[in-house]
């Protein structure tokens, strides 16, 4: 719906804002930049996505399953989840792999 695709996208610039504003803390708290650049690729991943859910909803509205729909929006949270765990999780657990301390 399009109330998602506004939460998704909301979600996101709260994430920059709080980002922002909390610059100054240490380096390994100081995760600004991979939040930008998460919630960048959400944001266009997420306009793609929802271009694609309405080319697709009004092209053939009638002959279209409703199992589309579903596998675009699930596939389009599914990008934006692992996305989002990607680039904030994956940078601590290769610090522990190392052996490195936190």
């Amino acid at each position: 719906s399009h109330w998602s695709f506004l939460y998704v996208l909301g979600l996101n610039l709260l994430l920059v804002v709080v980002a922002q504003a909390s610059r100054k803390l240490p380096s390994l708290l100081n995760e600004v930049e991979s939040i930008v650049g998460m919630s960048t690729f959400n944001a266009v991943i997420a306009v793609l996505g929802y271009a694609v859910i309405q080319v697709t909803a009004n092209s053939a509205p009638s002959t279209t399953s409703p199992s589309v729909y579903f596998l675009l929006w699930t596939a389009l949270m599914l990008s934006i989840t692992l996305n989002a765990s990607i680039r904030l999780v994956f940078p601590k657990l290769q610090m522990i792999w190392r052996g490195e301390t936190i």
